[in-house]
C-alpha cells in the first residue's frame, strides 16, 4: 500500500519506468539487424557479393575481420560481464526483493550469459556494437548513482538515495558474500 501511495503521490507509475526499454528495444533490434546484414551474416545463405567487403578489413586489435566471430571470445565475455554487473548493481539496491523481482533478476542473469554465447557466434561487428552499448549502459548506471551527478542533472533526492553509494554497495556485497559462504559451510556440514 505504501509503495502504491508513493507512486501515486510522485506520479511515478511502474509502467512508466517499463516504457523506456520497450521504446529502445525496437531500435536495438533494428540496428542489430542492420549490422547483421552489413556484416554479411546470413545463416545458411550465401551473402550477396560486396556486402561485407569493408567490414572484412576494418577491424582493430585482435578482431581484424568484423564479419567473423571474435576469435578469442573477448567481446562476448565483455558483453556478458557488463550486462551481469548492470543487473547486479540494480539488484543490490533492494534489501528484501519480492518473489517476482528475484525471478526477474535470475531470468536477466541467465539472459546475460545467453547473450554472451550468442555474441560468440555472431560477427565481431555485431558483438562490438552490443558490447559498447552494454558498457555505455553500465557507465550511465554507475554515474547516476553519484549524488553529485544526480544534482547536476537536477534529479531530486529520493529516500533510498545514499550519500556514499559505492561504500554501501560494497557493504551489501560483503554481507551477501558472507551469507553465501555461511550457507556453503552449512551445506558441507550436512553432507558430512
Amino acid at each position: 500500500k505504501v509503495t502504491k501511495q508513493l507512486y501515486k503521490q510522485e506520479g511515478c507509475h511502474p509502467y512508466k519506468m517499463a516504457a523506456l526499454p520497450w521504446v529502445q528495444l525496437p531500435l536495438w533490434i533494428a540496428l542489430s539487424l542492420a549490422l547483421r546484414n552489413m556484416t554479411g551474416y546470413f545463416p545458411g545463405l550465401t551473402p550477396p557479393p560486396g556486402v561485407a567487403e569493408s567490414f572484412a578489413v576494418e577491424g582493430i586489435f585482435w578482431f581484424q575481420d568484423l564479419t567473423l566471430p571474435d576469435p578469442y571470445s573477448i567481446l562476448p565475455i565483455v558483453l556478458a560481464v557488463t550486462n551481469l554487473i548492470n543487473i547486479e548493481l540494480n539488484s543490490l539496491r533492494r534489501q528484501s526483493p519480492s518473489r517476482t523481482q528475484r525471478i526477474m533478476t535470475n531470468m536477466f542473469r541467465v539472459l546475460s550469459v545467453g547473450m554472451g554465447y550468442v555474441g560468440s557466434q555472431m560477427p565481431a561487428g555485431m558483438t562490438l556494437y552490443w558490447s559498447i552499448s552494454s558498457s555505455y549502459g553500465l557507465v550511465q548506471n554507475i554515474l547516476l548513482k553519484l549524488p553529485r551527478v544526480r544534482r547536476l542533472l537536477t534529479i531530486p533526492r529520493t529516500p533510498s538515495e545514499s550519500k556514499q553509494p559505492f561504500r554501501d554497495l560494497a557493504t551489501i556485497v560483503g554481507e551477501k558474500a558472507q551469507a553465501f559462504v555461511r550457507l556453503q559451510r552449512e551445506n558441507l556440514r550436512r553432507r558430512d
